[in-house]
């Protein structure tokens, strides 16, 4: 009807009165040296600017060392940049390693709606906009034996205290809150934590300073028969946590890896002083990949920003990758941008230097980019 036509990988482009010219002799090598150039920059630290997405359609953001600030709070500038990322049409939501349950959540993500969508517990289970849990991975009961049986014989020292999240709440194979290992644990704010014999922690915390119990050092604390506590449950667990000291976790880790050689599982370290036990082949980016197929999100259209090694995959995936300022190194290796670190609201700035100029309400409209490209086709350009 007189408009002209996109070939793209079929010849050049045609516009109103051109006719369509036989291709160059030199086509063949210039296509050649384009994918030269695509393959060397796929696997090297920058990404060709042409590769990158021109609209995005959802923010996915990591939560400690990312959207969270040292302090594990939510600062002023990335909650307003969540707020004026959807009011541009973009959907924002978490990909984190933490469970959906804690302090933390009433604090940091219900305000901002952040408690639905997104991704938990280290991609193990994620929520739909309408709540309702999209997925969920399982620790087979044998590995979670076999984590018992090798923690029992290496527990020396400071010991060994073990925990497993079963969805949403966190069962700790310890009947005293003042377990140091899981004190340290909870001011993190993650978890619904039920002690041996499925009391809350905090109601076992009211009733020792009732009774002026003595400090934990006092204690001989029997914190490794998590199989007990579980019961029933032994084969619900999500991913269990093994808890010490920072100078015990490298045997420890040693002693998990050969115990669990054989079973469905995998062994990763979240913390300097916590060894996580998670179902094989499981990640966060396969958390979000299901999340995002079931909101028929394509993951070319989704910037993700992160900074520990566990967000390595998920970077891969999506299509606009940024690494916070103060993300580990193998981790800048795979983004296109290196923003802010998450003491200076490296999220916000994030958001409104790459998010906010792809967002359905900013980014240019497909129909404009082909009027422009046709455009300069009728230049014979």
């Amino acid at each position: 009807g007189g408009r002209g036509r996109l070939l793209s990988d079929r010849g050049p482009m045609v516009g109103p009165g051109h006719s369509l010219s036989p291709p160059s002799r030199h086509s063949k090598p210039r296509s050649l040296l384009l994918l030269v150039l695509v393959l060397h920059c796929s696997s090297s630290h920058a990404l060709l600017p042409r590769l990158l997405p021109r609209r995005l359609e959802a923010v996915v953001l990591d939560a400690d060392g990312s959207f969270l600030d040292p302090q594990h709070k939510v600062s002023p500038a990335n909650a307003e940049a969540v707020l004026a990322a959807r009011r541009a049409g973009l959907q924002v939501f978490l990909a984190t390693g933490r469970a959906r349950s804690g302090p933390w959540v009433e604090e940091c993500l219900v305000p901002l709606s952040l408690d639905c969508p997104g991704v938990f517990t280290q991609g193990l289970t994620s929520f739909d906009a309408l709540n309702q849990r999209v997925h969920e991975d399982k620790l087979a009961a044998s590995a979670v034996a076999a984590v018992q049986r090798a923690c029992e014989s290496a527990e020396k020292g400071n010991g060994v205290t073990l925990a497993a999240y079963v969805q949403e709440r966190l069962l700790v194979a310890c009947g005293d809150e003042c377990d140091p290992w899981l004190m340290r644990y909870a001011s993190y704010g993650d978890g619904d934590i039920e002690l041996a014999g499925g009391e809350p922690a905090a109601d076992v915390a009211s009733s020792r300073e009732a009774r002026g119990a003595a400090p934990a050092e006092a204690f001989a604390i029997e914190s490794t028969d998590l199989l007990g506590v579980l019961g029933e449950e032994a084969g619900s667990a999500n991913k269990v946590l093994v808890l010490s000291d920072e100078e015990s976790v490298p045997a420890l880790r040693t002693a998990l890896e050969a115990a669990l050689e054989g079973e469905p599982a995998r062994v990763v370290k979240a913390l300097d002083w916590t060894l996580e036990v998670l179902p094989a082949r499981t990640s966060k980016a396969e958390g979000l990949r299901r999340l995002l197929e079931h909101l028929q999100i394509n993951p070319r259209r989704v910037m993700a920003v992160g900074d520990g090694e566990n967000d390595i995959e998920m970077m891969r995936m999506v299509g606009l990758p940024v690494a916070m300022g103060n993300a580990m190194e193998p981790l800048k290796r795979h983004v296109a941008y290196v923003t802010a670190s998450n003491a200076e609201d490296g999220v916000a700035k994030a958001i409104r230097e790459h998010a906010l100029p792809r967002a359905p309400a900013n980014a240019p409209r497909r129909r404009d980019r082909l009027r422009k490209l046709l455009r300069l086709g009728g230049r014979g350009e």
